[in-house]
């Protein structure tokens, strides 16, 4: 047994020791004055026999327990034990009176000792459970607790309350972090803490789970849990003060019942977790976790897992959707969207990997794929006779990639094509990551030649901050706006004073989504340059794309 488990065993057993030594003790202090009585009194070399009980009490019951059994042992040899039973000469005072003392002394000190050691262990078993900073139970107590919970559950208990875990996390740790430094998240948690504490009428307990995370044990009825779960939210979408500062916190919540139907803790913490990731995803304040919902983030764990396989064996494909010059009803372009032929889930929307790869380094070796399967693709039209410049979406992490314009100007040079032959497409949200390195990158491109266009427009940040200071040639107007038109006066409107601006700023348009003649016909009305959707064709692999494309008889003006 290794000293952990003996210190283990001690925490956890540490009734039966003290009512086993209680008894041990008394029988070795009786021993031991019947030793020396035995043996011939208090002159001979037995009576230091009587400090391994002293010395025992005080390890086992700290100094209160080694001085009474110093005093009980100092007068077990004291006046009543002579110095010679033969003779039966007795001691003098002082003398039995500084042995008791010594005793006493001896007793006090091994209980101090005791004392401290078992504060320094018990300090140490208390900070394995919490969180320094805060005070705060941490994941591992947490963990215990909820196990605890499992062991108690029964079902009669759970048909009118259930355990809930629920756990939060603190989205804008960065930002908070850059601007105050990293007490600022102590101080968030531990304000946030007391404030639910403070404001939620239910008995419940908190645990820092992670740096950014308060994970909150509580019980509730099964009709309740939505309240409480905005009642949460609720308390922490209140800024914190931080020094002299008004901070505003960013959170969202996953949240789980307990029950016996699995028993280990770990479970329900990481279906809390998947709950929270799926929370934050979908930028809800709050999620419960479902069966289902797990079902989900697992085949999106596994399918980046797949997508890296499928980067590496090129199953990945590009389509091609093309555009439509609105002035002389002919193809002007076309845009390059990737898809995924999976051999298990067949085909995969890039909705629903293309986020995914986004959080991860994943998204820049996609890019790289795209742009060799285009720029191939336009060199090989070309030597077909066939000029059709092509538009590829790029990510606010590809523009941050110092090597994202080298690479891309070089893949140019390979294919032998001239830069006006690609068109970047960068959402309004990935321009303003960081605006000065953005409007560098975007200049060398221009240089270059390349088209560089504004996907998704009206739909994000604020665009007007920077069309004058980047060199943007278009601006695709999204298809929600789109869709709706023209019988829906707010979309209307939108599109109009979108064109409108364009047009005052010398950039192009085109509108993505058309789906109908009625659509068509206004936006050309109203002076878009060009189009793409469905209402000419959905995407098309590329050899069914240059089919189409020689076979294409321009539409009669609507």
């Amino acid at each position: 047994m290794n000293n952990k488990r003996i210190v283990q065993y001690y925490f956890s057993h540490k009734r039966l020791i003290q009512r086993i030594g209680l008894v041990a003790i008394a029988v070795a202090v009786m021993l031991v004055t019947w030793l020396v009585w035995y043996t011939g009194g208090i002159k001979y070399v037995y009576s230091h026999s009587m400090y391994l009980p002293i010395l025992a009490a005080g390890f086992i019951f700290g100094w209160p327990g080694g001085i009474l059994v110093a005093l009980i042992a100092g007068l077990a040899l004291g006046p009543w034990m002579p110095i010679d039973t033969t003779t039966g000469e007795m001691q003098e005072l002082a003398n039995w009176l500084y042995r008791m003392g010594y005793f006493i002394l001896i007793g006090g000190l091994s209980g101090l000792v005791n004392d401290s050691v078992k504060r320094y262990i018990d300090y140490l078993r208390w900070l394995a459970r919490h969180d320094i900073k805060t005070k705060l139970p941490n994941r591992k107590k947490l963990l215990k607790d909820i196990r605890e919970l499992i062991s108690t559950d029964k079902p009669k208990r759970l048909s009118r309350e259930r355990n809930l875990l629920i756990v939060v996390s603190i989205d804008n740790v960065r930002e908070l972090q850059g601007a105050f430094g990293f007490r600022v998240i102590h101080q968030v948690i531990h304000v946030s803490a007391a404030s639910l504490q403070k404001q939620i009428d239910k008995k419940l307990t908190l645990y820092r789970t992670d740096s950014n995370q308060i994970g909150i044990l509580l019980q509730s009825a099964p009709n309740e849990i939505e309240a409480y779960l905005k009642k949460v939210m609720g308390v922490l979408k209140s800024t914190v003060r931080f020094d002299s500062y008004s901070v505003y916190v960013a959170s969202h919540a996953g949240a789980v019942c307990i029950s016996a139907h699995y028993d280990e803790p770990e479970i329900y913490l990481q279906h809390a977790e998947i709950a929270l990731a799926h929370a934050y995803k979908t930028q809800r304040d709050y999620v419960q976790f479902s069966s289902s919902l797990e079902l989900t983030v697992q085949r999106n764990i596994t399918l980046l897992g797949d997508l890296a396989k499928a980067l590496r064996a090129n199953e990945l494909t590009v389509h091609y959707q093309p555009k439509i010059d609105l002035a002389s009803n002919s193809v002007c372009g076309a845009e390059a969207l990737i898809r995924w032929h999976h051999p298990l889930y067949g085909d995969i929307s890039p909705s629903d990997f293309i986020p995914q790869a986004e959080q991860s380094t994943l998204i820049l070796e996609i890019t790289k794929n795209v742009m060799t399967q285009v720029t191939q693709q336009i060199k090989e039209w070309r030597e077909q006779g066939v000029s059709i410049p092509i538009a590829i979406n790029i990510s606010s992490h590809d523009i941050m990639d110092k090597d994202f314009v080298a690479r891309l100007l070089n893949e140019l040079d390979k294919a032998d094509i001239p830069g006006e032959m690609i068109e970047v497409e960068l959402t309004e949200g990935a321009l303003i990551n960081d605006l000065a390195h953005t409007q560098l990158e975007l200049l060398r491109l221009s240089r270059a030649k390349v088209v560089i266009s504004v996907d998704d427009f009206g739909t994000g940040y604020s665009s007007l901050q920077y069309l004058h200071r980047l060199p943007i040639s278009v601006i695709k107007i999204d298809r929600s706006f789109v869709q709706n038109l023209p019988n829906n006066d707010g979309a209307r409107h939108i599109v109009d004073a979108a064109i409108g601006l364009a047009k005052n700023m010398g950039i192009k348009t085109i509108a993505e989504g058309v789906e109908t003649p009625s659509a068509n016909a206004y936006l050309r009305k109203i002076g878009c340059n060009s189009v793409q959707g469905f209402y000419y064709t959905a995407a098309l692999p590329a050899d069914k794309f240059i089919a189409w494309y020689r076979e294409f008889q321009p539409l009669s003006v609507d």
